[in-house]
Order: structure tokens, then C-alpha cells, then sequence
């Protein structure tokens, strides 16, 4: 027979309260598997609590009917779950109590759910394992799908997503000056959130296996910087020191090929030294969650002398990508592209300047295409973080005719 207790255990002051269950195996062994609980109390309010003490103030008494109601709902729910699971369960842990007590404060939709309300129960089921920037996202497009429900003057279930579904996504989106590479994004993740109901047993619409954004025809060019171009950004003089500290940063990360959410958080201690004295940077990115080592390459090194051992000074996202822009005119990368390019809530294609074409972004697209056909692919996405060598081709916009040709001058070359 199994039961759940609570307790306050924790060395601070302030802590969650401890669910612990206790049962017996089969073969007659105790075991004991711990979890804490959402509600948060003062390790002396816990004493008085347990000690049955009769509380005169209003937001103790609250509390405490606070505790009283949902330990009492907990335990039911845990041992209600432990006694329809145990035995088909290979073994009953902390883990196992902790996702209980889990889907007790987000329990699963019922099946009628509507497709943002199934999105919430996702997003909180997943946030413990999602980035920052991944959260903002599924933040983000949750909010869009509220408004086309609003739009729409009703609330479309998972089983409504079907062609006019899709054919409405895509409207209000482009209606809204949304890229189409933004659009085939987000339903690629409606498609993971309603395969993931399915996976929990929720009904979806007939069509939904054949729904898919097609692939634009009309890509604009990638946009980085090439060696003679990072060269004009090294040989700048005269920087005021602002803007001399975001040249520093766009050439780190034109050599090390990272995100701005993980170049910007590089410091001296991320550095090794291996046993034949070269030096990698360890870094884990923010946005996968993905270790990955880079060779700490001169240009770097050259930086850190300069900064007596440093890095140069982190700034905002924001900051580097205004600052940048103008890095990048004083160098005289002033080559006119034609893209799209967002101005506002629209996107308008036209003819720009690439300086005004800079981002944050560039840094990690200049190391890969510069490095790409110098290094294997398969190490140049271990230093990207790219999972897979297609992701990567497609980030720097290689064809199966480039790899080919690569392939063909790398061949060729060990013959002769």
C-alpha cells in the first residue's frame, strides 16, 4: 500500500514543499521517491503548521486552508494514478512522482480542445526543456493563433485544422508582412504540437497529414561577409570605443561561428588548453542546449591580448545589431543587394546597401560559408551546432550542384 506525505526539507530559509511517496515492491523491498510541490513556505510557518498551530493572521489562516486543500487534492491524484499504473510500471521514481504532480497542476486537454488550448498544455509541459528563445517563439506564434481565432470570430479545434485552416494561416500572415521562411516555420511547429495530441490520443482532421507550406521560390541571398570584407572591418581605424567594441565582437563571431545569445556570453573561463597546448573555447548554446568546442583561432587570440585577457564588453542583442550597421559603412561595405527586407510590419523588396543588411546573424553565416569546402562539413556543423550536415548546406544556401563541385576539386586534388 503506497502513501504520500509533505514535508520542509531544504537547508533555506524559503523552500517547496517536499511530496515523499513510500510503497512496497512486489518482493516486499520499501521504497521512497521524492517531489517537491508548487507551494512555497517559510521553514517556521512549516513548524507552526505541522505543530497544529491556530493561526489569527488572515494571510496565514489562507495559507494554510491553501496547503490543507491542495496536499489533500495531490494525494489523491498521485495515489489514484500509483494504484491504475504500479503494475504496468517497471519501476515507480522520482521521476515518475514528479511528472504526477505535474500533470495534477496541467493535466492533460479534454478531447474537444481547441488548437490554442492544447498550445498552452504544450507549452508548459515542455518549458523545462525549451530554450529562452524557443519559449519566446512558441509564446509568440500562440499569440498570432489567438488573433486569427478573434479574426475568424471562433476558436478552431485540433480536428479543424485542415486546407482552409492552412489556407487562413497563410493569409493573415502575409496580410501582416510576415516572410514566407517565417511562415513555413510556424506551421512546421502546429504540425509538431498536433502530432504530439495525436500522440496523446486526440482526434485530427483527415487532411492534416498532407498539410505543408510550400518552399518559396524566390529566396533572397545570403548575406555575409567574406575575407577581403572582414578584412576592411579588421584594418578600421579611429573606432570611437563603442563602436570599437562591437567590431571586436563581429569578428569573434565570424571566427567562431556562434549565435549572438552565446558569442556575447564568452568569457576567459570557457577556454581550454589541451595537452599539446591548443586552445578551444567550450561553450554551451543558449538556444539547442548543444555543447560545442571551437578552435580558438588567432583572430581571437589576437583580441584577447588586445583586451589584456578579455573578452570585449557584453551589450544588448539590440545595441550590436544598430552599432553594427555602422561597423560595417565605415568599412566600405556598401555592395547594393536587392532583397526583402522588413521596414515596419511590411516587407518590401528594393535595393539596399549590405551595411544596412548586417545583423547579428552575420558573423555565424560568414564562418560557415568561409570555412565551408576548407573543412569538412561534418566538423564544420560540430562548431555551428548545426544537428544535421543538410541544415547546415541550406543555412549557407549550398546546393547538391556545390557539393558536388566541391567534392569533384577535393578528389581531384588527391590524385594529383
Amino acid at each position: 500500500m503506497a502513501s504520500l506525505t509533505f514535508s520542509f526539507n531544504s537547508p533555506k530559509q524559503r523552500a517547496n514543499i517536499e511530496a515523499r511517496l513510500t510503497y512496497k515492491t512486489k518482493e516486499g523491498k520499501r521504497i521512497s521517491c521524492y517531489a517537491r510541490i508548487s507551494i512555497e513556505v517559510d521553514k517556521e510557518y512549516w513548524a507552526a503548521y505541522t505543530a497544529g498551530k491556530n493561526f489569527r493572521d488572515i494571510d496565514k489562516i489562507n495559507l494554510k486552508s491553501k496547503i490543507d486543500n491542495e496536499t489533500a487534492a495531490i494525494r489523491e491524484h498521485v495515489l489514484h494514478q500509483f494504484n491504475t499504473q504500479f503494475h504496468t510500471l517497471a519501476q515507480v521514481d522520482g521521476s515518475w512522482l514528479k511528472q504526477s504532480i505535474h500533470e495534477y497542476y496541467y493535466p492533460a486537454p479534454s478531447q474537444q480542445e481547441t488548437l490554442t488550448g492544447y498550445w498552452r498544455y504544450y507549452i508548459e509541459l515542455k518549458k523545462h526543456e525549451n530554450s529562452t528563445v524557443k519559449q519566446f517563439k512558441l509564446d509568440s506564434l500562440y499569440s498570432r493563433l489567438q488573433t486569427i481565432d478573434q479574426k475568424a470570430g471562433r476558436i478552431h479545434r485540433l480536428d479543424e485544422v485542415n486546407e482552409n485552416y492552412l489556407s487562413t494561416f497563410i493569409s493573415w500572415h502575409k496580410k501582416n508582412g510576415y516572410a514566407h521562411g517565417t511562415i513555413l516555420r510556424d506551421f512546421k511547429w502546429i504540425r509538431t504540437v498536433c502530432r504530439h495530441a495525436s500522440g496523446n490520443g486526440f482526434q485530427l482532421h483527415p487532411q492534416f497529414a498532407n498539410l505543408h507550406v510550400k518552399a518559396s521560390k524566390d529566396k533572397n541571398p545570403i548575406i555575409y561577409l567574406d575575407p577581403p570584407e572582414i578584412d576592411q572591418v579588421r584594418n578600421l581605424s579611429g573606432l570611437p570605443p563603442y563602436l570599437d567594441n562591437v567590431r571586436d565582437w563581429l569578428l569573434i563571431a565570424c571566427a567562431t561561428g556562434q549565435r549572438v545569445s552565446d558569442f556575447m556570453r564568452m568569457s576567459p573561463s570557457m577556454i581550454r588548453k589541451d595537452d599539446q597546448g591548443r586552445k578551444f573555447i567550450d561553450i554551451t548554446q543558449e538556444k539547442t542546449g548543444a555543447p560545442v568546442t571551437i578552435p580558438l583561432l588567432p583572430e581571437v587570440a589576437k583580441i584577447l591580448v588586445k583586451r589584456n585577457g578579455d573578452f570585449p564588453r557584453p551589450i544588448s542583442d539590440q545595441k550590436f545589431n544598430e552599432y553594427v550597421k555602422e561597423v560595417c559603412k565605415r568599412a566600405g561595405i556598401d555592395t547594393v543587394v536587392r532583397v526583402k527586407k522588413r521596414i515596419g510590419n511590411q516587407y518590401t523588396e528594393g535595393n539596399f546597401h549590405k551595411y544596412d543588411l548586417i545583423s547579428s546573424h552575420v558573423g555565424r553565416r560568414s564562418f560557415a560559408s568561409n570555412y565551408y569546402g576548407i573543412i569538412p562539413s561534418s566538423l564544420l556543423k560540430n562548431i555551428t551546432g548545426h544537428s544535421t550536415e543538410q541544415m547546415l548546406l541550406k543555412y549557407i544556401g549550398k546546393t547538391s550542384s556545390d557539393t558536388a563541385a566541391g567534392a569533384y576539386d577535393i578528389m581531384v586534388g588527391a590524385l594529383n
